[in-house]
């Protein structure tokens, strides 16, 4: 609308305005009211009406008349629906009187097919909190399968941020990095007396650089052996081993502080801290974890990354065991990855160089993971190893 011209068409090249009247140029099709947006306030606008305390004690009524007679209680529902929901349901929308309530939520269902609502999580579970309140057998087994698919579509986008998994067959010639799925079947024995044998057949090219790194694995560490690189996961990149984004895990054994290491070149530790970090370098110790670790037993080890937090998490066996912040914080850099011993130019006990223990599961994510899908893949590896 414009001031003395009244409603005119708007120019290709103007911004639509926050509020348009669209009945003013004519009869509006219900369908067209429906976004991603509407459809989420619809719901909601649902769910609060009819999980009120008054509401409830109508379903209740209908169900007691029905008794076990299904059908009858299909019928009293939605007459109760009808009469007492749909018409409160219209209203913040301004479509009483415009359009029966049943239309309104046929067309509503087959809306959220169209624009993929039935696929959101958080949707679909509000649904089934729905139907569930208003005592809906025939519809929970429909919304139980569309959770399934959209838990099954997350995880399907989740996995695409793992940029590598494998799994090592204990005792074959060349260890080949494996798919994810089977990722948790192999394992990797890794006893070798040849760290350049080890490293060269441990070693795959990512070539990526990430603000967020989760590094996930599964080992069986024997108590009171020599060697510190228990698990050694080295990203080299070019410009040497001091290069900043330089990333490393390692289990660090008896001679020393038993401890878990992660080690970023080019962080900056807090000052004052040499619990957590020695010398106020780029080595974050979790203290404590290295004999709960290294106890003869398979445990799983996830570190959490986030340099835009600067922040850096250690999950032990599906729960949080310590977390500490930077002062200063790199993105990774995930060049070639390798998990093997150290370099042997880089240790000066040559009974350091060789790690005794069993890996399991290996993976990266270019993502920090969130505690219940660290406590997933805790819940479901533990089931897979040997």
């Amino acid at each position: 609308e414009r001031p003395g011209r009244g409603l005119v068409a708007l120019h290709d090249s103007e911004l639509t305005p926050p509020n348009v009247a669209v009945s003013a140029f004519g009869d509006v099709p219900v369908e067209r009211i429906f976004t991603r947006r509407v459809s989420r306030q619809i719901q909601q606008v649902y769910h609060d009406i009819v999980s009120r305390k008054e509401m409830q004690e109508k379903v209740c009524e209908c169900r007691e008349q029905a008794g076990d007679r299904l059908q009858v209680y299909r019928v009293l529902l939605s007459e109760f629906l009808n009469k007492e929901v749909y018409p409160e349901l219209l209203r913040p929308f301004g479509l009483q009187g415009m359009v029966s309530g049943m239309r309104f939520m046929e067309t509503y269902h087959h809306a959220n097919h169209s624009i993929g609502l039935i696929h959101s999580e958080s949707f679909v579970r509000q649904w089934m909190e729905l139907e569930t309140l208003l005592g809906n057998a025939e519809a929970l087994p429909y919304a139980q399968m569309r959770l399934d698919e959209a838990l099954a579509k997350k995880r399907f986008e989740e996995e695409a941020m793992l940029q590598w998994a494998v799994g090592l067959s204990a005792g074959s010639e060349k260890l080949q990095p494996l798919p994810a799925a089977d990722a948790r079947n192999d394992e990797a024995v890794v006893e070798s007396k040849d760290p350049l044998g080890i490293k060269s057949r441990q070693r795959w090219h990512l070539g990526v650089s990430a603000r967020q790194v989760t590094f996930s694995f599964w080992l069986l560490a024997t108590p009171g052996q020599v060697p510190e690189c228990w698990v050694m996961p080295i990203c080299e990149t070019v410009g040497g081993k001091d290069a900043a984004g330089r990333f490393a895990v390692y289990l660090q054994g008896k001679e020393w502080t038993s401890c878990l290491r992660v080690a970023i070149a080019g962080n900056l530790a807090p000052s004052g801290d040499p619990e957590c970090f020695p010398g106020g370098g780029s080595i974050l110790e979790f203290r404590g974890q290295g004999s709960r670790l290294a106890d003869g037993a398979w445990h799983h080890a996830a570190v959490l990354y986030d340099a835009d937090a600067s922040r850096c998490d250690l999950f032990v066996d599906g729960t949080h065991a310590e977390g500490h912040t930077y002062e200063c914080a790199h993105a990774v850099r995930l060049t070639d990855l390798a998990v093997a011993p150290r370099q042997p130019q880089l240790v000066s006990n040559p009974a350091m160089r060789w790690p005794r223990g069993r890996l399991h599961d290996v993976r990266l994510w270019t993502r920090r993971l969130r505690e219940d899908e660290v406590a997933r893949i805790y819940s479901v590896g533990k089931r897979c190893l040997p």
